[in-house]
């Protein structure tokens, strides 16, 4: 039933004690580097293992099999483990379609060994939690997929239209503002045109981390289609807005791209800036207010930004 992962580490945390309840134990889970191995749940006292280490630093992992080690004084000891090393521990691999994504680790500081019973019990809650977090992933794969642009990892036009209806009740329900720019790359085809399809998309990925690392955290950055790009920024002014879009052209104008050889340089461009509720109380209203400003902004010779005021147009 969880919806996350970091759900699911919660109802492990919840429930790991339990099962377990007379040992230390950790949930570690693999990168997705593939290079690390961290803790997402930890129980019990004196847990002797690094919360954080190499894969190889494993033995259950390397051979993807459950590791016990009855007895520390004399055992092969995965080197993950520290000191004060307990007397008997075991790390069980989790492992969805042959690759692993982490490992179960017990321990228990007196000399006993772990029963079959309590190897099966850990093998099998293993088990379980490897295919649900393999199956979250797999679910946050596809979603990302569905609201992805896939060259820019910018969000589409459909998280697009979905953002602006959520944030615009937001914005009512809180009596605030809700800014939009709407951005497009100046003589785009030119660069297609003359460097090819490939180039024209080595922009558009560049104008795309561009734009992600040149918002706030609540602001949301989407490819509208082609060359064009609709920002989506809460709680803002009118002057704030104008003045993130003259910024945003700035630093377009600074954009350098890498492509092959040489460098593409000299881009520009043009946007539209709408506010609601002043340019409309609809979605639709504001989106045709600040396409308008777009449209003046290239009809008044482009590399500008242009503000929809109610009826009328101001350059800014």
């Amino acid at each position: 039933a969880c919806r996350t992962a970091e759900e699911a580490y919660t109802v492990v945390a919840q429930v790991a004690p339990r099962l377990f309840p007379n040992d230390a134990g950790a949930l570690l889970v693999m990168s997705e580097s593939r290079n690390s191995v961290d803790s997402v749940v930890v129980w019990g006292m004196s847990l002797p293992t690094n919360t954080l280490f190499g894969p190889d630093d494993c033995w259950a992992l390397r051979r993807e099999h459950l590791h016990l080690v009855d007895d520390t004084a004399n055992g092969l000891l995965c080197p993950h483990l520290q000191t004060p090393l307990p007397g008997t521990y075991m790390c069980v691999p989790m492992i969805v379609q042959g690759q692993a994504i982490g490992v179960l680790h017990l321990s228990q500081a007196g000399t006993a060994s772990f029963s079959e019973a309590k190897q099966h019990l850990a093998a099998t809650v293993a088990e379980h939690i490897a295919l649900a977090l393999a199956n979250l992933e797999l679910q946050e794969t596809l979603r990302s997929q569905s609201i992805r642009d896939p060259l820019t990892d910018l969000f589409n036009r459909r998280y697009m239209e979905e953002s602006l209806e959520r944030e615009m009740r937001r914005a009512v329900r809180n009596r605030s503002s809700l800014g939009i720019i709407m951005l497009d790359l100046d003589h785009f085809k030119v660069i297609n045109d003359t460097y090819g399809h490939d180039a024209g998309d080595a922009v558009l990925r560049e104008l795309g981390s561009l734009l992600q690392n040149n918002i706030r955290g609540e602001d949301i950055a989407c490819r509208y289609g082609g060359e064009e790009f609709t920002l989506i920024l809460p709680d803002v002014t009118l002057q704030d807005v104008t003045k993130r879009a003259r910024e945003l052209n700035e630093a377009i104008a600074r954009l350098k791209v890498p492509y092959r050889n040489f460098i593409l340089g000299s881009l520009t461009a043009s946007q539209g800036v709408a506010i609601f509720p002043t340019h409309g109380s609809t979605v639709k209203a504001v989106l045709l207010a600040a396409d308008a400003a777009l449209y003046a902004a290239k009809q008044a010779g482009r590399d500008r930004v242009m503000v929809a005021e109610q009826n009328t147009l101001l350059f800014e």
